[in-house]
């Protein structure tokens, strides 16, 4: 049985938003001219931001019977559970992490996935209990929510609607 898990619908809006708004913002920027050495480091700008907005509306964590699959631009990671050899938590403030330990590598699923607590259930329950740690047990027992995230998009969503309405507006 397959379970696919991606990024909260409240922050892919805006970032689905967010990419189509910066596209005018930084072509009306290149043809309004900027100086020689500013292009570059705008250009790596705008293709970072660009990256990285669509990793985030393409990640995606699908559990399976026997294996953990990760998915984002840089590929899919597989994660057999008979190779887990620790599954625990991390919390940073309202952030908080499902750490996968495999082969001395280390997988992090972070909370803006939805249905969090979800993932978190379905991937303890089929590894063996002594190789869980209590940081996971803590956020199993008082999972948070980024809200921090969805309100810094619609920041970003605001700011470059603000950018376009001074560039391209009657002002």
């Amino acid at each position: 049985m397959e379970q696919v898990y991606k990024i909260k619908n409240s922050l892919r809006i805006p970032m689905v938003i967010a990419i189509i708004l910066s596209i005018p913002v930084f072509f009306d920027l290149f043809s309004k001219g900027i100086a020689r050495e500013h292009i570059v480091i705008v250009s790596i700008l705008v293709i970072v931001f660009i990256v990285f907005a669509f990793n985030n509306l393409l990640r995606k964590v699908c559990i399976f019977d026997d294996r953990v699959s990760i998915f984002s631009i840089a590929g899919k990671k597989v994660i057999p559970f008979n190779e887990i050899t620790s599954l625990d938590g991390i919390s940073l403030g309202r952030r908080q992490y499902i750490s996968i330990t495999h082969k001395k590598k280390t997988n992090l699923i972070p909370n803006s996935f939805s249905n969090f607590p979800k993932i978190l259930i379905s991937i303890k329950n089929i590894v063996p209990e002594d190789m869980i740690g209590q940081g996971l047990k803590d956020i199993e027992s008082f999972p948070l929510s980024r809200t921090g995230d969805t309100i810094g998009a619609w920041i970003t969503v605001i700011i470059l609607a603000a950018i376009l309405a001074t560039r391209l507006g009657p002002f």
